[in-house]
């Protein structure tokens, strides 16, 4: 039967978050790679602020619009060329199978 008063502050930040897969664990450090205007792959130093499932909250390393790689990456080498997967939508069916 008491009565509390309780004041809840919300920060109001923007948070930069990533999947999980695009990034790289090397010793202590964290990296990933971003796709330049040339289409070629920069390795990029990152600073993690937290993680959560499937995704990794960023502090530093990139901006929002960036374009990163997600899969492939541990083949990859500074100023190799990218080429972008088309995006899977979930919208076509896969093929049926065949009988024989």
């Amino acid at each position: 039967g008491m009565l509390i008063n309780v004041s809840l502050f919300l920060d109001e930040s923007v948070a930069l978050v990533v999947p999980e897969q695009a990034l790289v664990q090397a010793g202590d450090s964290s990296y990933l790679y971003r796709v330049d205007a040339e289409s070629t792959a920069q390795r990029v130093s990152v600073e993690i602020e937290r993680r959560e499932p499937g995704a990794v909250v960023l502090r530093s390393g990139i901006d929002p619009g960036d374009r990163i790689v997600v899969n492939g990456q541990l083949r990859l080498r500074p100023g190799a060329r990218v080429q972008e997967a088309a995006e899977d939508t979930g919208q076509n069916p896969p093929p049926a199978p065949t009988d024989g």
